[in-house]
């Protein structure tokens, strides 16, 4: 079994000395490259395996008390903006307007949120949640703040600094990089 191991090391690197020499890693740049193209295949299957576990990529996977991915995503959205246009709410959560109202009339139905004329313009209406709506997304967030604090509590401040830091500046780039209208 050693014998075959080394014999095959041995052939993979003749090989790599008969290979082209573009194939070969010359430079640093070259190497740098190589480097940045594993990265981001090993952030990907990180990444990947980090949001499968929050079951985030799926939108209409149940997420938290009744609520489907997208439901919670359009609830916490109006929360932070106290109240929001459908267009608004479907502009943050990058999907058209007529996905936004249906996700809109799910959460209306449960009176989670109502609507309501915009002060500026009357051929608007705005969003914003109940008092149900209101202790709903207050009990959610309790919820998954606790699952958080479970999932930190293996790291030291500076590390759970460092990350806080790190999806911030990951968030920042990808909005950059991928445009909220379509």
């Amino acid at each position: 079994m050693v014998l075959a191991v080394s014999t095959r090391r041995r052939s993979e690197a003749r090989r790599f000395q008969r290979s082209p020499p573009h194939r070969r890693l010359r430079s640093p740049q070259r190497q740098s490259e190589n480097q940045l193209a594993a990265d981001a295949e090993n952030f990907y299957e990180a990444l990947s395996n980090l949001v499968r576990y929050y079951q985030y990529r799926d939108r209409d996977r149940s997420c938290c008390r009744g609520l489907s991915v997208t439901e919670w995503y359009a609830l916490d959205t109006i929360f932070r903006e106290k109240s929001s246009s459908i267009g608004g709410i479907g502009h943050q959560l990058r999907m058209n307007k007529s996905t936004a109202t249906r996700v809109v009339a799910a959460l209306e139905s449960r009176q989670l949120v109502e609507r309501h004329s915009s002060p500026t313009n009357h051929k608007i209406r705005n969003v914003s949640l109940t008092a149900i709506g209101r202790a709903l997304h207050a009990a959610i967030v309790a919820t998954l703040t606790a699952e958080h604090r479970a999932l930190l509590a293996g790291l030291s401040h500076g590390e759970r600094v460092r990350v806080i830091e790190l999806l911030g500046t990951l968030t920042a780039l990808a909005s950059r990089r991928v445009p909220l209208d379509g």
